[in-house]
This record gives structure tokens, C-alpha cells and sequence, in this order.
């Protein structure tokens, strides 16, 4: 399974924005988006890289600021979102998935992720559920 990737341009935004437990109201809301177009995400990636999907049924998850658990172990900072992201597709048609991308309206892309198999949505109703959604930052 591929690791995230995070933009070099928001490594210590982020750490920042998640660990402000007493002010996340200062913050954007953070939605978890899937995309669709064939990209591998790097650490100079931008939002405008990814095509998000659009098919009847779909909406970006928004992440709660209070899901995410944290911990440091050997200098790697982990967050953990206890939350159970759900997606679903009402159409008649199948939809592949590349990944999942964060982001926010300020700074913008957070972390992305790219599936080490697409994930093909099928038709009506099927839900996909994106458990341990973690992040780690050395």
C-alpha cells in the first residue's frame, strides 16, 4: 500500500492546524474528497491536480477536528481520524477511484493518497468505507 504524501508547502501547517485543540475553530473544515483521473500524487502536488468525483450520490466527507487522535513515537507523529468515512454512488454506472485527497479552502491540499489498486464504485447504492484513515509525518 502506497504512504501519503503530503505537500512540502504544508508539513508544519498541518501538524499545526490538527494539534490546535482550543482554537480549531480558527481553522478551515477539512473534507476528504476521492479522485478520479489517473495521477500519482507527490509532495509538490496541488489541488488543481486532482479531479474530484462527481457521480450522482458522491460528496466530499467532512472530517471532524475532535476524530483525530495523536501520538509521537520515535519522532513520527501519527494522527488518527476515529471517524468512518462513507462514500456512495446512486447511479447506474460503475466509477473507478484513484485515491483520496484533503483539503481545505486555507492552505488549500493537506495530504492525498493514492489506492495501490483503483477502487471501481458500482452502481446504486454501494458504499465504500475508508477505515484507519491515519497520517504520519516524520
Amino acid at each position: 500500500m502506497g504512504g501519503v504524501i503530503i505537500p512540502r508547502t504544508v508539513k508544519q501547517d498541518m501538524l499545526k492546524y490538527m494539534l490546535r485543540t482550543t482554537s480549531l475553530s480558527l481553522v478551515s473544515t477539512m473534507y476528504l474528497r476521492l479522485y478520479v483521473n489517473d495521477f500519482t500524487p507527490t509532495d509538490t502536488s496541488v489541488v488543481g491536480d486532482f479531479t474530484e468525483a462527481s457521480w450522482s450520490g458522491y460528496s466530499a466527507y467532512g472530517l471532524n477536528y475532535s476524530s483525530w487522535t495523536f501520538s509521537t513515537t520515535n519522532s513520527l507523529v501519527t494522527a488518527i481520524y476515529s471517524g468512518t468515512p462513507e462514500f456512495s454512488c446512486t447511479d447506474s454506472s460503475s466509477h473507478t477511484v484513484y485515491g483520496w485527497y484533503i483539503y481545505t479552502a486555507t492552505p488549500g491540499l493537506i495530504a492525498s493518497r493514492r489506492f495501490d489498486n483503483a477502487v471501481v464504485f458500482q452502481q446504486y447504492g454501494v458504499v465504500a468505507d475508508f477505515y484507519n484513515l491515519t497520517l504520519s509525518l516524520l
